[in-house]
């Protein structure tokens, strides 16, 4: 995929350009998104440790507690080579915590871990 650094033909910097140009028209130009996904995957991992806690099956549970981790790497993906936007430092960090965050729950999902061991289970 074409990166957005002015190298190669005039063409495709300005496709790429305008491409992210158009995005962040979408989604906004300010920092607030970031903010926004860290409060989604919060509000998602309260819900689903709420659900643990509240329902007596758990394995659908965290397996759901899977699909958000899995549902975010897939727009990061789509944001890296779909549309060619290189990720920062800080989006490297967040793609490995989701990551492990929804390995946990695979694992978790696969376990399947009785009542009393889903209670001595961090997190």
């Amino acid at each position: 995929m074409p990166k957005c650094r002015g190298r190669g033909p005039a063409s495709r910097s300005r496709s790429c350009c305008s491409r992210r140009k158009s995005l962040l028209k979408l989604v906004g130009d300010s920092p607030s998104l970031a903010l926004t996904s860290w409060r989604i995957l919060v509000v998602t991992i309260g819900v689903t440790s709420l659900a643990l806690i509240l329902l007596p099956p758990r394995r659908p549970a965290y397996l759901l507690g899977a699909s958000p981790a899995r549902a975010l790497m897939a727009w990061a993906l789509w944001l890296q080579y779909g549309l060619g936007l290189d990720p920062c430092p800080l989006c490297s960090l967040q793609r490995i915590a989701v990551v492990a965050i929804g390995i946990v729950f695979l694992v978790a999902g696969i376990h399947n871990p009785g009542r009393l061991g889903a209670r001595s289970t961090p997190g």
